[in-house]
């Protein structure tokens, strides 16, 4: 009882306000709560089976719902929110890999916005329905696929203004035009195409800022080694018997005598047991005396981050590049489907 008692208010507190004509009404207040020990759950997605927290007014308390069956030892997990893996290892120091809530930001998208004339009809349009914030939060989801509204503004903005009579504004530019060989003619494709050029050339930067296209194979293998060095120093620490709680005959390089034989070698190594490794040695690789196991945890994330948004801005280049047909089709089939009517070099080019 005494703790019920105690327990804190609804997460919403009510309050009276008086308006200017004198009427008083209520209104719902957020409030802010400490809540100990919840930080020291670990992160997982909403969408990945994390808990949720919750407010039980039967209980005046907060508490911790499942979004699964679980069974005793499973772990119980926390969203710190739908954070990209800029905002995880920046603020906590983790980055979880093809993660839900990946996103890859593009600021270079908002180089578009200059070329509005000011006071123009086309950027009263783009404002009236909002299509500015799409350009300037542009990014990527974790498939490598822009949003609608996105390609929407990009059309907009980069279409002819002939173009843009043509289709008839600003509402006409919602839906994707055909482009390529399947474009050929068709109002809008102009718009489409420069779109998607844009948003691979945004793409081209980001890669570059990060080291380049190249560099992706080259993280990918020093991810596949490091995973592989930390797998194996957390299995000889989960099976080395000097990290359990049994008692122990032999107390590491160095002792001045065995406990169980009172021998060891000149070089103070455990004469009994040749070359097996001390349990110095494991604790060094275990990080008991050192932090190697942490930094090899934290070499982990970094190089996950790292792959994970180069792999996300490889798939939107491939997506979005003018040649991706090129990419996708054998150059026989496209220089038959390219003769018909036209110069393949210029159709291409």
């Amino acid at each position: 009882a005494s703790a019920r008692e105690s327990a804190p208010p609804p997460p919403y507190l009510t309050r009276r306000e008086t308006l200017g004509d004198g009427d008083e009404i209520t209104k719902e207040v957020p409030s802010t709560f400490v809540l100990p020990l919840l930080d020291a759950f670990n992160h997982l997605s909403e969408r990945g089976g994390a808990t949720k927290l919750c407010f039980d007014k039967a209980s005046n308390a907060f508490t911790l719902r499942a979004a699964r069956d679980m069974r005793v030892g499973d772990e119980a997990t926390i969203s710190y929110g739908q954070r990209p893996n800029a905002y995880l290892l920046l603020r906590f120091g983790f980055a979880v890999f093809d993660s839900p809530d990946e996103f890859v930001e593009l600021p270079g998208c908002a180089d578009e916005l200059e070329w509005l004339m000011p006071g123009s009809k086309r950027e009263a349009d783009l404002y009236a329905e909002n299509l500015h914030h799409a350009v300037r939060n542009a990014r990527l989801d974790r498939d490598g696929k822009a949003n609608t509204n996105l390609l929407w503004a990009l059309r907009v903005l980069l279409a002819s203004d002939e173009e843009y009579e043509r289709v008839g504004g600003v509402k006409a530019f919602r839906d994707a035009f055909p482009t390529g060989l399947d474009g050929r003619d068709v109002p809008g494709s102009g718009a489409q195409l420069a779109a998607e050029a844009s948003l691979a050339l945004a793409c081209a930067r980001e890669m570059d800022l990060a080291g380049g296209s190249e560099s992706l194979a080259e993280d990918e293998t020093q991810l596949e080694a490091a995973l592989a060095v930390l797998r194996e120093v957390e299995t000889e620490c989960a099976n080395n018997p000097c990290l359990s709680d049994e008692p122990r005959a032999y107390d590491g390089a160095g002792s001045s005598s065995d406990l169980a034989t009172g021998m060891t070698s000149t070089d103070g190594t455990d004469a009994t047991r040749g070359d097996e490794m001390t349990c110095d040695d494991v604790f060094d690789r275990c990080g008991t005396e050192s932090d190697d196991s942490n930094y090899l945890r934290r070499l982990v994330s970094a190089l996950e981050f790292r792959v994970g948004r180069k792999r996300i801005l490889a798939k939107a280049v491939a997506r979005y590049s003018p040649l991706r047909e090129a990419f996708t089709r054998s150059g026989d089939e496209l220089y038959a489907a390219t003769m018909e009517g036209g110069d393949y070099d210029e159709k291409v080019g």
